[in-house]
């Protein structure tokens, strides 16, 4: 009876060691866990900002775009009337009328 007794001690302890090890496996899964939510998180705030970034500078170039066709137009309009010539531009090709 006495070496049962024995034997039921050491499984016990052989199952509190195992719990041990299992809470310790648990707790390291979870902080992992929690770090790649932390991790992910953070890349979708700085996707954020890029796509942000990203749109404002197309708009940017947009604009720009717009005023380098208006002052193109300007100057084809300026240089016709300094040189006696009408030109026309519509993105393909480009004509000249003398008056």
């Amino acid at each position: 009876m006495h070496e049962e007794v024995k034997q039921h001690k050491a499984a016990a302890v052989n199952a509190r060691d195992e719990l041990q090890q299992a809470q310790e496996v648990c707790r390291e899964m979870l902080a992992a866990r929690r770090s790649a939510r932390e991790a992910l998180s953070d890349m979708a705030q700085q996707n954020a900002r890029l796509v942000s970034a990203y749109v404002e500078k197309k708009q940017e170039l947009r604009h720009l775009q717009d005023n380098i066709r208006e002052e193109r137009l300007q100057w084809q309009v300026q240089q016709s009337f300094l040189f006696g010539t009408a030109c026309w531009n519509d993105g393909q090709t480009q004509q000249k009328a003398y008056f």
